[in-house]
This record gives C-alpha cells, sequence and structure tokens, in this order.
C-alpha cells in the first residue's frame, strides 16, 4: 500500500472536452484549459470523451 501511495502523489485532474452548442470542440477552450493545467503544475491529468453524446 505505500509503495502505491508514493506512487500517486500530487495533484491530478480530469479534463473534459469542451463543446460548442452546434457539437463541435470549442478548441480556443480546449486550449486555455490546458494551458493553465500546466501554470499551476498538475502532475496529472486524464482525459475523458464520451463514445456518444446523450
Amino acid at each position: 500500500m505505500n509503495q502505491l501511495i508514493k506512487k500517486l502523489t500530487g495533484t491530478g485532474v480530469a479534463i473534459v472536452t469542451p463543446f460548442h452548442k452546434n457539437g463541435s470542440v470549442d478548441f480556443k477552450s480546449l486550449t486555455r484549459l490546458v494551458e493553465h493545467i500546466i501554470k499551476v503544475n498538475v502532475n496529472t491529468s486524464f482525459h475523458w470523451e464520451p463514445q456518444a453524446k446523450v
């Protein structure tokens, strides 16, 4: 257990892809989000994108 805790230190965030109302990816907002995550020294990020829109 201690080895796992040592490996899981730091800050991690989930990145959710921003979309425009028409369903296209909002690359401008995504870029700002990623730049902010880098700026605040997040150690790990996870990207999840749903296979289908609900």
